[in-house]
């Protein structure tokens, strides 16, 4: 996941009967988000008085979910990250460690595990690698208003909510 800050944010979607505000982040694609999840979010911020949502980041090519599992790491932890992904990702993450035993540098440790992702499939390693016309998947920030208000109430209304690394991940079947 993208660090989930209000950093940085383009390509505002926002509905002329709406009073939610969508931004993206620098590595967020607007592109990749359809019109069905943007209302859903528009509709929950609403109920929940969350005006200001944050979209930090959507589809990803396989480079991009290392770099995002590499940052992560440095950022939160390996522990953290271990709780976070399933056996694939686990297998991507003993990629960083084997290649950070051997004294690789940032770029070098990321192309392994770009590697490693590109042997046992994008899509298995995280969802966010997968098909945005098939499930829009995306991380919004938790520095929103009423973040515990927003997780309850969209719940119901979406495939997947995952709470981690200071983001909600959302799952939404088009």
């Amino acid at each position: 996941m993208d660090e989930c800050k209000l950093t940085k944010n383009k390509n505002d979607g926002l509905p002329k009967d709406s009073k939610v505000v969508i931004k993206f982040g620098v590595n967020a694609d607007k592109s990749v988000v359809s019109e069905k999840s943007l209302n859903i979010l528009r509709e929950v911020g609403e109920q929940t008085k969350n005006y200001l949502i944050t979209i930090t980041s959507t589809a990803r090519d396989p480079y991009n979910q290392a770099r995002v599992m590499y940052d992560n790491i440095i950022k939160k932890g390996m522990k953290e990250q271990r709780n976070t992904y399933k056996e694939p990702g686990q297998k991507v993450l003993d990629v960083y460690e084997t290649a950070k035993s051997k004294g690789k540098d940032k770029n070098g440790i990321i192309k392994e595990m770009e590697a490693k992702i590109k042997e046992i499939g994008p899509s298995t390693v995280s969802r966010h690698c997968g098909d945005p016309s098939v499930v829009n998947v995306f991380d919004v920030t938790q520095g929103m208003s009423n973040p515990n208000d927003f997780k309850k109430t969209i719940i119901p209304k979406i495939k997947t909510l995952l709470d981690e690394n200071g983001c909600y991940h959302l799952e939404i079947t088009q």
